[in-house]
């Protein structure tokens, strides 16, 4: 298993020693039938190069929305008349992750993947009301635990079987419970719940392309902007063509560090939703619509106690628009 970024350089490792009356090599990467990547390549000094490929795979992961690619490498050795010397096929699997992902030195994929969850932070904000779910990859099936804290100081521990492969724990709140625990393996993380009177919820591909929710204390300003075209007739003047943008800023209390991290995430994300509320009749209905976060702002200093405040300015992607009026 490897990280995206490094793609190139492990299948160039691999083949290179397959190199008996070889004059080129031609290598696929398949996902049960389907080809995802076919290149040849002569031999570069010690390694076979295979440009574009890291960039195809991680499209191919944004599209289907995959944090782990899983496939198979094959390849041919191939004589100068470019018949096929040879078959060789690895597996190969790829960790999505983003630019602003702290490298973890010289850690290879599976044993990231074995220490940490798919969230490059350890704690996490979340209200009673919310649930959360915490973003696994395993390569085997794995037990782990919650162990919830309560008001009065006790705990209670649940535990359960996380199955291979990419997927999620939910940690649901129980009454008076303050803090969660997860365990698995030598993965840990802790999700503390807050009584927010007023929060914005938020969920968005993180730096792993796993599905990840946000909920935080803020204070917003809504500022929506129409653009229309106007006619007249009969000294009656109509819009048509309207256009209706909603642009919204927000401002946090000081934060954690830990919650400045989750933020950032979000802030740099390719795919973000907001959670919105509206009443239809007696009912109350609630749904995440797509924005795109325009800009942010969260500086850090050394200054002692200086808050971490969080500034941002979002703009919904969606836009209303009537139909053109047609004149009779």
């Amino acid at each position: 298993m490897i990280f995206l970024s490094g793609v190139n350089n492990y299948l160039r490792e691999s083949v290179s020693g397959q190199e008996s009356g070889c004059d080129h090599i031609v290598l696929q990467i398949k996902q049960g039938s389907t080809k995802i990547f076919e290149a040849t390549s002569r031999k570069i000094g010690s390694y076979y190069e295979f440009p574009g490929m890291d960039e195809l795979i991680k499209a191919h992961m944004l599209q289907y929305n995959l944090s782990v690619f899983s496939a198979s490498a094959v390849y041919f050795p191939c004589d100068a008349s470019g018949s096929q010397v040879d078959t060789y096929t690895k597996a190969l699997a790829v960790i999505y992750t983003g630019a602003e992902l702290r490298k973890p030195g010289t850690l290879t994929a599976d044993v990231f993947a074995s220490v940490y969850f798919l969230t490059h932070y350890k704690s996490a904000w979340t209200t009673p009301s919310d649930s959360y779910q915490l973003n696994y990859y395993a390569a085997s099936d794995e037990n782990y635990t919650i162990v919830r804290t309560f008001k009065d100081g006790t705990t209670a521990t649940a535990t359960g079987t996380a199955t291979a492969g990419t997927s999620t724990i939910p940690v649901n709140y129980l009454t008076d419970c303050v803090s969660a625990v997860v365990t698995m393996g030598s993965r840990t993380f802790t999700l503390y719940f807050l009584d927010i009177d007023i929060a914005e919820r938020f969920q968005f591909r993180n730096a792993f392309n796993a599905l990840e929710n946000v909920v935080f204390p803020a204070a917003t300003t809504e500022a929506p902007k129409t653009e229309y075209e106007t006619a007249q007739q009969e000294n009656v003047l109509q819009r048509y063509d309207i256009e209706e943008q909603l642009e919204v800023k927000i401002q946090t209390p000081p934060l954690p560090e830990f919650m400045r991290q989750t933020l950032l995430d979000m802030c740099r994300s390719h795919y973000v939703e907001r959670l919105d509320s509206y009443r239809a009749g007696s009912t109350t209905y609630q749904v995440y619509s797509p924005v795109i976060i325009k800009e942010y702002k969260f500086d850090k200093t050394n200054e002692p106690n200086k808050p971490l405040v969080l500034e941002l300015t979002l703009q919904y992607s969606n836009t209303k628009r009537n139909s053109a009026i047609e004149f009779g």
